[in-house]
């Protein structure tokens, strides 16, 4: 399929394998859609977004009751650059306000950058581990590439998110589902964006086009990021009452 003013190889050079709609909705491997949330200011959004996590930990423990199955449901914190001209939300102010404003314990963050590698830490190798206390996790670009966890359930960025491929990577981090199977509990089945930003139309649009970058169909990714202020309330943050009925886009396996 072409779109107006785009040139397509058909088929793509850098898709190895093509994967239906019907095979991955089978697989129950996604996380969608994704809930999308903005404001400012920053601070307040990301009190917003731990709210949030801690109704997912919740219901991660009733899912574990449930069945047995373990999920820690961990939130991508994208910082801002230092910037020369400008003052910067960076990696050291965003852990500054977890721990001073937040009071989220320290060994419960990790940060994720090229200078400052905590996951190499032993005791945050195995993310997936119910010994580990990771549940915020602080980089700037993109976690180095491999690392995989299917934790993720959150993206808070104070960066601007300005083009699909820019958020790409980090977006990909957020979608993959614990297990490739559907959880009892509805709202572990999807995911949550918070973007401090004004410019929502163009976050949304970012998110949309990451979601392309990956390899979802255009049409249907429009779908896959819900921009109302639901299932978020004014006040505190609301999960998904009812279970949302998706329609799960083609994309190919190099996007995994």
């Amino acid at each position: 399929m072409t779109y107006e003013g785009e040139q397509i190889e058909n088929p793509p050079s850098n898709v190895l394998h093509s994967v239906s709609a019907y095979a991955l909705k089978a697989e129950e491997m996604i996380k969608l859609p994704i809930y999308l949330r903005y404001r400012e200011p920053w601070d307040a959004l990301l009190g917003d977004a731990i709210g949030l996590l801690n109704e997912l930990r919740d219901e991660a423990e009733k899912e574990r009751a449930q069945t047995g199955e373990y999920i820690r449901p961990v939130m991508l914190l994208q910082a801002q650059p230092q910037f020369h001209n400008k003052e910067s939300i960076t990696v050291e102010t965003v852990k500054r306000t977890l721990l001073d404003t937040f009071k989220i314990p320290e060994e419960q963050i990790a940060i994720a950058t090229g200078d400052i590698r905590d996951l190499d830490k032993p005791e945050n190798k195995d993310v997936l581990s119910p010994a580990c206390r990771l549940r915020f996790i602080i980089t700037v670009q993109a976690l180095k590439e491999g690392w995989d966890c299917p934790f993720a359930y959150v993206l808070f960025s104070v960066a601007q998110l300005s083009s699909g491929r820019a958020v790409e990577q980090i977006l990909g981090r957020i979608l993959r589902m614990p297990g490739a199977k559907l959880k009892r509990r509805e709202p572990l089945n999807n995911s949550f964006a918070f973007v401090a930003s004004t410019k929502f139309d163009e976050a949304a649009r970012a998110l949309r086009d990451g979601l392309v970058e990956s390899g979802f169909e255009k049409q249907e990714a429009a779908d896959l990021v819900v921009e109302p202020r639901l299932p978020f309330g004014d006040a505190s943050p609301i999960l998904p009452t009812e279970p949302v009925s998706i329609i799960l886009p083609a994309m190919p396996t190099s996007a995994f």
